[in-house]
């Protein structure tokens, strides 16, 4: 599965190459069309705070910088992608690790031991503490 998603972002982007060179000889009209398009199909694969920074990449762009702004476009969607895949694996853990807590605590494990497990400071894993008493 992972693979045909990699060959079609690949298809993506080798498309919009494509396009470089019928792009850099449309009208100013047509290109500001073609930037909104880019805008509305790049909005839905970005976190919130990064729409605008892409938003502002896009707008900025002129239609002999068409070569640039696909690459510069892919480039940032694929880092975009790699931040959001690595906060998402970092807020996974940190679930998992409240999770595991909760569950030690549960067997009355010492704190500090947990600590050493889990990782939590000692602060958090008291916050669980209280909140798994009421």
């Amino acid at each position: 599965m992972q693979l045909k998603r990699e060959k079609g972002e690949v298809d993506v982007l080798q498309r919009l190459k494509d396009l470089v060179d019928v792009i850099k000889d449309i009208s100013e009209e047509e290109f500001t069309s073609i930037k909104r398009w880019l805008i509305n199909i790049s909005a839905p694969l970005l976190p919130a705070g990064k729409k605008k920074e892409l938003e502002r990449i896009i707008e900025e762009s002129k239609p002999w910088e068409v070569e640039n702004m696909i690459s510069n476009f892919a480039k940032n969607i694929n880092r975009l992608r790699e931040e959001a895949k690595e906060k998402g694996l970092a807020e996974g853990k940190k679930e998992r690790d409240l999770e595991i807590a909760e569950k030690l605590l549960a067997k009355d494990m010492e704190v500090v031991e947990i600590m050493e497990i889990t990782g939590l400071d000692k602060d958090k894993i008291e916050e669980i503490k209280k909140k798994a008493q009421h």
